[in-house]
Protein backbone atom coordinates (compact mmCIF):
# COMPACT_ATOMS: atom_id res chain seq x y z
CA UNK A 1 0.00 0.00 0.00
CA UNK A 2 2.97 2.74 0.88
CA UNK A 3 4.74 2.06 -2.74
CA UNK A 4 1.58 3.32 -4.27
CA UNK A 5 1.46 6.31 -2.27
CA UNK A 6 5.31 6.94 -2.51
CA UNK A 7 5.18 6.01 -6.02
CA UNK A 8 2.54 8.87 -6.81
CA UNK A 9 0.13 6.33 -7.86
CA UNK A 10 -2.08 6.33 -4.96
CA UNK A 11 -3.31 9.33 -2.56
CA UNK A 12 -3.84 7.14 1.11
CA UNK A 13 -2.12 4.14 2.49
CA UNK A 14 -3.85 2.35 4.70
CA UNK A 15 -0.91 0.82 7.44
CA UNK A 16 0.04 0.65 11.09
CA UNK A 17 2.42 3.20 12.59
CA UNK A 18 5.31 0.75 12.69
CA UNK A 19 4.94 -0.16 9.10
CA UNK A 20 4.38 3.59 7.99
CA UNK A 21 7.62 4.88 9.94
CA UNK A 22 9.38 1.43 8.59
CA UNK A 23 8.42 2.33 5.24
CA UNK A 24 9.38 6.11 5.53
CA UNK A 25 12.79 5.36 6.83
CA UNK A 26 11.83 6.71 10.40
CA UNK A 27 10.00 9.18 11.91
CA UNK A 28 12.60 12.45 11.32
CA UNK A 29 11.98 11.58 7.92
CA UNK A 30 8.31 11.61 7.70
CA UNK A 31 7.16 15.49 7.36
CA UNK A 32 6.59 14.46 3.67
CA UNK A 33 3.54 12.26 4.86
CA UNK A 34 0.99 12.90 7.25
CA UNK A 35 -1.93 11.42 9.19
CA UNK A 36 -5.62 11.72 7.95
CA UNK A 37 -8.03 12.27 11.12
CA UNK A 38 -11.36 10.73 11.38
CA UNK A 39 -12.32 13.99 12.47
CA UNK A 40 -10.94 15.33 9.32
CA UNK A 41 -7.98 17.11 10.56
CA UNK A 42 -4.24 16.25 9.63
CA UNK A 43 -1.30 15.39 11.93
CA UNK A 44 2.00 14.66 12.26
CA UNK A 45 3.20 10.99 12.75
CA UNK A 46 4.12 11.45 15.93
CA UNK A 47 0.41 12.43 17.06
CA UNK A 48 -0.59 8.87 15.52
CA UNK A 49 -1.88 7.88 19.33
CA UNK A 50 -4.67 10.60 19.04
CA UNK A 51 -5.18 10.53 15.11
CA UNK A 52 -5.74 7.28 13.78
CA UNK A 53 -8.46 5.70 11.75
CA UNK A 54 -8.50 2.28 13.63
CA UNK A 55 -6.77 -0.48 16.02
CA UNK A 56 -5.02 -2.70 13.74
CA UNK A 57 -5.78 -6.32 15.41
CA UNK A 58 -2.68 -8.19 16.44
CA UNK A 59 -1.16 -10.63 13.52
CA UNK A 60 -2.92 -14.09 13.53
CA UNK A 61 -1.80 -17.42 13.24
CA UNK A 62 -4.39 -18.68 10.51
CA UNK A 63 -5.17 -22.70 10.01
CA UNK A 64 -7.10 -24.65 7.56
CA UNK A 65 -10.83 -25.10 7.99
CA UNK A 66 -10.70 -28.26 7.14
CA UNK A 67 -8.39 -29.49 10.12
CA UNK A 68 -9.68 -31.38 13.12
CA UNK A 69 -10.05 -29.09 16.24
CA UNK A 70 -7.27 -32.14 17.43
CA UNK A 71 -4.99 -30.78 14.30
CA UNK A 72 -5.61 -27.25 15.54
CA UNK A 73 -5.27 -27.89 18.89
CA UNK A 74 -1.53 -28.82 18.23
CA UNK A 75 -0.72 -26.10 15.79
CA UNK A 76 -1.59 -24.05 18.21
CA UNK A 77 -0.10 -25.65 21.46
CA UNK A 78 3.21 -26.15 19.40
CA UNK A 79 3.08 -22.64 18.04
CA UNK A 80 2.65 -21.43 22.29
CA UNK A 81 5.14 -23.68 23.66
CA UNK A 82 8.20 -22.64 20.42
CA UNK A 83 7.52 -19.10 21.71
CA UNK A 84 7.80 -19.98 25.35
CA UNK A 85 11.29 -22.06 24.69
CA UNK A 86 12.82 -19.35 22.33
CA UNK A 87 11.13 -16.30 24.51
CA UNK A 88 13.36 -17.92 27.38
CA UNK A 89 16.63 -19.20 25.65
CA UNK A 90 16.84 -16.89 22.51
CA UNK A 91 20.22 -18.51 22.44
CA UNK A 92 18.48 -21.37 20.62
CA UNK A 93 16.63 -19.42 17.93
CA UNK A 94 15.41 -15.96 17.77
CA UNK A 95 11.60 -16.17 17.26
CA UNK A 96 10.99 -12.68 17.59
CA UNK A 97 12.93 -9.65 15.90
CA UNK A 98 15.48 -9.61 13.11
CA UNK A 99 17.44 -12.27 11.76
CA UNK A 100 20.98 -11.79 10.32
CA UNK A 101 20.02 -8.09 9.44
CA UNK A 102 16.36 -9.39 7.99
CA UNK A 103 13.36 -7.64 9.75
CA UNK A 104 10.16 -9.41 10.42
CA UNK A 105 10.95 -13.11 9.45
CA UNK A 106 7.97 -14.80 11.51
CA UNK A 107 6.74 -12.16 12.83
CA UNK A 108 6.86 -8.68 13.38
CA UNK A 109 9.94 -7.03 15.24
CA UNK A 110 7.46 -5.65 17.47
CA UNK A 111 6.26 -9.23 18.69
CA UNK A 112 7.26 -9.92 21.71
CA UNK A 113 5.27 -13.20 22.38
CA UNK A 114 2.13 -15.33 21.30
CA UNK A 115 -1.82 -15.49 23.24
CA UNK A 116 -4.58 -17.37 22.26
CA UNK A 117 -7.58 -15.32 21.28
CA UNK A 118 -10.41 -16.58 22.58
CA UNK A 119 -13.80 -16.07 19.52
CA UNK A 120 -15.91 -13.89 22.00
CA UNK A 121 -12.71 -11.50 22.20
CA UNK A 122 -11.81 -11.57 18.37
CA UNK A 123 -9.64 -8.64 17.18
CA UNK A 124 -10.60 -8.59 14.16
CA UNK A 125 -14.42 -8.75 14.48
CA UNK A 126 -13.97 -4.86 14.11
CA UNK A 127 -11.08 -4.73 11.76
CA UNK A 128 -12.35 -7.17 8.91
CA UNK A 129 -15.13 -4.67 7.29
CA UNK A 130 -13.29 -1.74 7.49
CA UNK A 131 -10.13 -3.96 5.68
CA UNK A 132 -13.16 -5.96 3.03
CA UNK A 133 -13.41 -2.00 1.91
CA UNK A 134 -10.23 -1.07 1.21
CA UNK A 135 -9.61 -0.79 -2.77
CA UNK A 136 -5.71 -2.67 -2.75
CA UNK A 137 -3.68 -0.29 -5.36
CA UNK A 138 -1.13 -2.83 -6.41
CA UNK A 139 1.14 -1.60 -9.15
CA UNK A 140 1.41 -3.08 -12.68
CA UNK A 141 5.12 -4.79 -13.22
CA UNK A 142 7.16 -4.77 -15.61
Amino acid sequence: PFKCLSSGEGDVAFLDYDSAVRQVGGEDKSGEYELLCKDGGRKAFKDYASCNQAVVPPRVLLSSKDLSPVEKDDILFTMLSAADLYHKHPEYFSLFGSYQGHDNILFSNSASGLETVHAENNPLQGFTPIHDELKVCTPEES
